[in-house]
């Protein structure tokens, strides 16, 4: 990540937060903006993207970081209103 970041000749780079905020690069930007969704939402993307089962898709969605861990180590915040069509 340290790489992309020091020889990307590009304005903005996009990571996954928990890598972001977890791997210490957060102390490394500028502004941190999460995009947040309800657990519903992640757990549809989930079933939908990876062709889980309802109970794999639950396990996965329990796995991750709450919300407020990346309200908390974030500049900006956007809750997700709607859901994606996969």
């Amino acid at each position: 990540i340290n790489e992309i970041i020091t020889t990307s000749k590009k304005a903005l780079i996009l990571l996954d937060g928990a890598t972001l905020i977890e791997s210490g690069i957060n102390k490394e930007c500028s502004k941190i903006i999460s995009l947040l969704s309800d657990e519903k939402t992640r757990v549809d993307r989930f079933k939908k993207r990876d062709n889980l089962t309802e109970e794999q898709a639950l396990l996965r969605a329990a796995a991750k970081k709450p919300n407020e861990f990346y309200e908390k180590n974030s500049d900006y915040r956007r809750q997700q209103l709607y859901r994606h069509q996969l």
